[in-house]
């Protein structure tokens, strides 16, 4: 059998009986292209939208346990696990350098302390924790700081853009 990806003839054995169950085609891209397709969808588009690579039937969990590299596949768990934590309101990541931890905090209290690196950041604001600075004080000084901005910049475009009367 020649794979349609890299035109390599192989037995009926280096080709999968099937990439998923919903494909309604005979299976024509070996396990290394299939597995090599996966990991580069995995690359560029995430986890979301991994599909067959002949026809673009969506890819179920178990398919994609079957056809990919262990390190492919561990990556995509990840990546689903990630996905899955991120919409859960009270979980946050740690936003510490080289911390990739994350947990619950359902606390009132904005600050947030990684039981991994201690890194303490505001969740809020999802910045370091603003030393110092309630909340509120920390919402003044960015839109003082935005209002500056916005009337340094008019300044600009104004001398620019404008001539003085004669």
């Amino acid at each position: 059998v020649t794979c349609i990806t890299c035109i390599n003839t192989a037995p009926h054995s280096f080709f999968p009986p099937f990439i998923t169950a919903t494909c309604s085609h005979p299976s024509e891209t070996c396990r290394h292209c299939v597995s090599s397709w996966i990991s580069s969808c995995i690359k560029t588009r995430g986890h979301a939208s991994l599909t067959c690579p002949q026809c673009h039937e969506r890819l179920k969990y178990d398919d994609i346990k079957r056809l990919a590299s262990p390190k492919t596949y561990d990556r995509y768990e990840a990546l689903v696990l990630h996905s899955y934590l991120s919409k859960e309101p009270s979980f946050h990541w740690c936003i510490g350098p080289d911390c990739q931890s994350g947990q619950y905090h359902a606390d009132s209290n904005p600050i947030f302390r990684c039981d991994e690196c201690e890194f303490r950041s505001c969740v809020k604001h999802k910045v370091p924790w603003h030393t110092n600075l309630t909340c509120a004080e920390f919402d003044a000084k960015v839109n003082l700081h935005r209002r500056e901005t916005e009337e340094e910049t008019s300044r600009k475009k104004i001398k620019e853009t404008s001539k003085q009367c004669p």
